[in-house]
Order: C-alpha cells, then sequence, then structure tokens
C-alpha cells in the first residue's frame, strides 16, 4: 500500500531523557528524612539506574544508599547498607496517544547489609528492606504514575516541536514554507540499545508560498496508531503571486540593448485574465508603455512553453512611435531564448533552499531526506500561479541531541 501526502516520521528519544525523568522523580520523593525505629533513615539514588525498555514496560534498577543515625547518649550510632531494587513501570497507549503508567517493584536485593559503625541495631534486615519497599511504594511508584499521566502527553510534545517549524522563510526570495500537518501514524516505540526511537507518518499539504498569500494555519494534529511501514509520496503544493515573477523577468529586461544603450524599466505589473498580461513602464531610450501579453502551457519534457505572444509598445512622442517596432522585435527574441523555461528545476532549487534553511534549536535536531522531485503539475489562475511537486520517499528525521 502506498500513502499519498504523507511524509516518513523517524523520532529518536536519547533514553537518557527518561532515565533522567525517573532519577528526578526517585530524588524528589525520598529528598525527606523518615524515622523508622528511634532512627533518623535518609535514602538516596547513589549511581546510575539501569534501564531497559520493552514494548510495553520498562524495568529499572535503582541503586539506593541508605543511611540511618540515632543518638545514643554522647555518641551516634550510624549505619550504612546499600540495595538494589527493580522497578517496573507497565505503559499503555491508547488509541488517541494519551500515556498511562502502572508502576510496582518487583524485587530486590543486598548490595551490603545494614552495618553498624558504632553500637548497634535492633531491628532485622528483613524488616530494614521492608520499610524501605514501603517508602518507595508510598512515595515514589505512585506519584510517578500520577506525574506521567500529567505530564506526558506525546500528541502535546510532539505538537510543541512542530510549533517551532510551523513557518520559516526561503533566504533571498519572498518565499516561505508552511508544513501545514494535519494528522500523525505511530508505530510502537522500540528499545535500540541507548536510543527510544518510533516511526510513523506525517500526514498533511505542505506548501511552498508567496508571503502575501498568508495560508491559514491548522492547529489541530490528530494522531493516529499504525500497525506496518509502508510506502508513501508527499505532495508539496506551491502558491506563487505573479508579483514574484517580476524579480525574475527584470533582471532579463535590464540585460537588453538597443542602438548600444541599455533599456530601463522603473516599473512592471502582471495580471492573468486567460493570458498573461505584463505592463513594463519603459523610461529609457525613450518612455513608453509596453504591453506584452502572452500563454504559457507545461510540457513536462520541455518545461514552460510560450504561445501567443503580442508585444505591443505604446511610444508617448511620435518621433519615438518610429522606434517601437525595434523595441518589439528585441522583447519578443529574448522571449524566444528564454523560452521552454525549465520551471521543474527552479522549483527544485527552491525546494532544496528550503530543506537546508529548516530552522533547527538546541534540544531537537531535524533533517529531511527524499527521492525522486519531479513537478507534475503547473497552473495559472487570476490569483497566482499554483504548482504540485511530487516526492517519493520523503522522511523527516528527528533527534533529540
Amino acid at each position: 500500500m502506498i500513502l499519498n501526502d504523507s511524509t516518513a516520521l523517524h523520532i529518536r528519544l536519547k533514553k537518557q531523557f527518561l532515565e533522567d525523568y525517573i532519577r528526578k522523580e526517585i530524588q524528589e520523593s525520598l529528598k525527606e528524612s523518615i524515622d523508622y525505629n528511634g532512627f533518623e533513615i535518609n535514602i538516596q539514588l547513589e549511581d546510575d539506574l539501569a534501564l531497559k525498555l520493552d514494548t510495553q514496560k520498562t524495568l529499572s534498577r535503582l541503586p539506593l544508599f541508605i543511611k540511618l543515625e540515632k543518638p545514643e547518649g554522647l555518641f551516634t550510632v550510624e549505619i550504612d547498607a546499600r540495595i538494589l531494587v527493580d522497578v517496573q513501570t507497565k505503559f499503555n497507549i491508547d488509541q488517541d496517544f494519551t500515556l498511562t503508567t502502572q508502576t510496582e517493584i518487583i524485587d530486590h536485593e543486598w548490595v551490603k547489609e545494614p552495618e553498624a559503625k558504632l553500637g548497634v541495631f535492633n531491628f532485622s534486615v528483613v524488616s530494614l528492606a521492608n520499610f524501605v519497599l514501603d517508602r518507595l511504594k508510598e512515595k515514589f511508584t505512585n506519584s510517578f504514575d500520577e506525574s506521567v499521566n500529567n505530564k506526558f502527553s506525546l500528541p502535546q510534545l510532539i505538537a510543541n516541536q512542530f510549533n517551532y517549524y510551523k513557518e520559516f522563510d526561503i533566504p533571498n526570495t519572498l518565499l516561505m514554507v508552511k508544513p501545514c500537518p494535519n494528522s500523525i501514524q505511530l508505530l510502537e516505540i522500540t528499545d535500540h540499545q541507548d536510543v527510544l526511537e518510533c516511526r510513523g507518518y506525517l500526514n498533511g499539504h505542505p506548501i511552498i508560498t508567496s508571503k502575501e498569500f498568508k495560508p491559514e494555519d491548522n492547529n489541530t494534529i490528530t494522531f493516529q496508531k499504525l500497525s506496518e511501514v509502508e510506502s508513501n509520496f508527499q505532495v508539496i503544493r506551491g502558491a506563487f503571486s505573479y508579483n514574484d515573477l517580476t524579480s525574475i523577468i527584470l533582471p532579463h529586461i535590464k540585460t537588453l540593448e538597443i542602438a548600444g544603450k541599455e533599456i530601463e524599466i522603473d516599473s512592471l505589473q502582471i495580471e492573468y485574465n486567460d493570458k498573461l498580461n505584463i505592463d513594463l513602464n519603459l523610461v529609457n531610450p525613450f518612455a513608453a508603455l509596453i504591453k506584452v501579453n502572452l500563454s504559457l502551457d507545461y510540457n513536462p519534457d520541455r518545461g514552460l512553453e510560450l504561445k501567443d505572444a503580442h508585444i505591443d509598445v505604446q511610444a508617448k512622442n511620435i518621433f519615438h512611435k518610429l522606434g517601437a517596432p525595434v523595441i518589439s522585435k528585441v522583447i519578443e527574441s529574448r522571449l524566444e531564448d528564454y523560452f521552454p523555461f525549465d520551471i521543474q528545476t527552479s522549483l527544485q532549487k527552491f525546494y532544496a533552499s528550503a530543506k537546508s534553511n529548516i530552522p533547527q534549536n538546541d534540544k531537537v535536531s531535524l533533517n529531511v531526506k527524499e527521492g525522486q522531485v519531479k513537478l507534475t503539475n503547473v497552473d495559472f489562475k487570476k490569483e497566482g500561479i499554483f504548482v504540485r511537486l511530487k516526492i517519493d520517499q520523503l522522511s523527516v528525521h528527528v533527534a533529540q541531541k
């Protein structure tokens, strides 16, 4: 099956991100000292925790340092111990990508059983272990589930990132890019050594457009689960105003000469009404209004082809009217040299420039890869020029820095 208007999405998150979050929650839950059999007990996460992710659960091994203190006359009884606690967190991502977790302690192992540096203690190792585990259950496992359920909305996390890329300019042009996503399909999260990976598809109608068009933002992104990877292609729309053509046309006109004098144009206006109508105000070598009327057809093999060009030079001075046919011939010759115009290559350059200028930030890197980029349609309308680029196997790679 081939997915239309879809961009493959490849997300890589450092597992350290999840480890840091678990560490922070543990430290927060254990920061207060507690009383146990007359002892003041402090529990600390001592070293890096070990983390393993399965398809629907995480296994965390927590290395805890336990310190107990109790005043005894002139002395203080001090007891040190180290214990490894295995915590399992089952998680479920609903159809709407709501994340829920259920955390429980499944095992423990003493690395160093309680040992008094000074004095004695009158409790068993088992009773201390049970107390520590109950404390973890009370202060960590329940609060961790509640925190995850409240803070970790996968759709919101992704949507927040895409807000950063919702529009950006193409340098040295009057154009901008709007990704315009409307839905995201994701596969299961998988574990790969030190990273978590998730693949899927970003669906929508990205557009390269004139800034004056200002397409409306789509602020709603829906999420769906996906069962398998598919082939995909993405259609990128282009919407260009006729004002954008002035920056393309004027440089070519300025290179024209008549009787050794450069043609000077001080204004240019373009409209479309069944045909392309271009009005140029000539100020040198004489004052005149040049009206160009032409049709353009798109040929996939040759590009934009010129048809039915008509040029009318309306000089104000009667003597200058005699030179009007010469001006017409020069412009007509230049048009014939300029067409057919390879619009596909030009649009591919716009696309490459847009890709190389995707905004980056200090937290996430975003790279784009693609297969063949092909122009499929060009449509001239009164409002502007509208094109479509078909991009095979377009993919976006998002990685946490």
